[in-house]
């Protein structure tokens, strides 16, 4: 490892340290169900120390960047600092870097983060970005993923398009629901609502009709979810 990255990574650690409760940390570990301890950092304490850190120490090469990114990720002995890297990898500095060569160092994050609080962070904003911004690459990924073993793959497939509105690509996003409408795992089932609930918001009538198409296939839990919006509009008036 450079010198850089490693002087970051322990820089993150000292200036979370600084701004812990230690008394809050088994609170978050509970909340959370983690195995990695916390060191009892608030999220907007955490984003402030981090921004300083990074301004602090920055990072003029790509390939520093990406194991600045890896070193804080692999080398996180708390939840905290795994936080600290999905932020270095979403940085506005290193914006340009966002490109699909950064796919495998976010794909390790998403399998071995393992878990929603990780995992939607890097699906809405940083996949989201890179589909946006490079969809001839990112769309067959996505489709790939849709359908992996791997559930927290699938789950960042169903949710990369969060925030896309009236930009959403329907056929990716119904390609992704559709892969794990017929799942018993609480974690997809979730996304999928959520990913209606959204885009509900900006296409009613595409999600009332899809949602009614496929009654049969999607869980309680997803249509309950995905309809969430509309029927506390009045739009519909019970779920199907």
């Amino acid at each position: 490892m450079s010198a850089a990255p490693e002087q970051l990574r322990r820089a993150i650690l000292r200036a979370l340290r600084k701004v812990s409760d230690p008394e809050r940390a088994p609170l978050q570990e509970a909340y959370m169900k983690s195995k990695m301890p916390f060191l009892g950092v608030v999220a907007p304490d955490l984003r402030k120390a981090a921004k300083r850190v990074f301004d602090d120490h920055p990072l003029v090469e790509e390939a520093v960047w990406l194991e600045a990114i890896t070193a804080l990720w692999r080398g996180a002995r708390y939840r905290e600092e795994r936080h600290a890297a999905i932020q270095l990898a979403g940085h506005s500095k290193y914006r340009r870097w966002l490109t699909p060569n950064a796919v495998p160092v976010l794909e390790e994050m998403v399998v071995t983060g393992a878990w929603w609080d990780f995992v939607d962070t890097l699906a809405t904003h940083h996949f989201g970005t890179l589909l946006a911004n490079h969809p001839k690459t990112m769309k067959p990924l996505l489709k790939r993923w849709a359908t992996d073993n791997d559930m927290w793959r699938r789950r960042t497939a169903i949710l990369t398009q969060l925030k896309f509105k009236t930009a959403t690509d329907e056929a990716l996003l119904f390609y992704a629901i559709q892969a794990s409408t017929t799942s018993p795992e609480f974690f997809l089932r979730k996304a999928i609502g959520w990913a209606l609930r959204e885009y509900s918001k900006s296409e009613p009538q595409v999600v009332i009709d899809y949602i009614a198409a496929n009654a049969g296939r999607l869980s309680g839990l997803s249509k309950r979810e995905g309809l969430k919006v509309l029927l506390k509009r009045g739009v519909v008036d019970a779920v199907p």
